[in-house]
């Protein structure tokens, strides 16, 4: 019985230590710094413009809020943002800040502001 209870200790120590000190840190709240973007897309207090646009893999949009209001642009479907879930700041934009995303993958990406619904919009991602 003493046995069990040291071998188990054993890995339960191990686990710990794998866990708090060999697996990668989460990227969560880490600044990433993004290149130049390609395109801007500004938040207007009637929507957002340009509405559309398309890009080329590895991009990168620069989201501005020039409204007055705050607004999280976000992939579709609302409230989920699951369709690509990557597009999305985790948090609303002020007036006057921005915030910019690269897109890896290639598709017709529908978005939307997260705290508006009825503001969308559509990216188009190409090869």
């Amino acid at each position: 019985m003493k046995k069990i209870i040291i071998s188990g200790s054993v890995v339960v120590c191990a686990l710990v230590v794998y866990v708090l000190f060999l697996t990668p840190q989460s990227e969560v709240g880490k600044v990433i710094e993004l290149g130049e973007p390609t395109i801007t897309i500004v938040r207007t207090d009637s929507g957002y413009e340009p509405r559309e646009v398309v890009i080329k893999k590895g991009e990168i949009i620069l989201w501005k809020n020039e409204s007055n209001e705050f607004h999280w642009p976000a992939s579709d479907l609302h409230p989920t943002h699951g369709i690509y879930p990557e597009f999305d700041p985790l948090r609303p934009i002020a007036p006057g800040e921005d915030w910019k995303f690269k897109y890896d993958k290639v598709g017709e990406w529908k978005f939307h502001d997260h705290i508006r619904a009825n503001k969308t919009g559509k990216i188009t991602v190409t090869e």
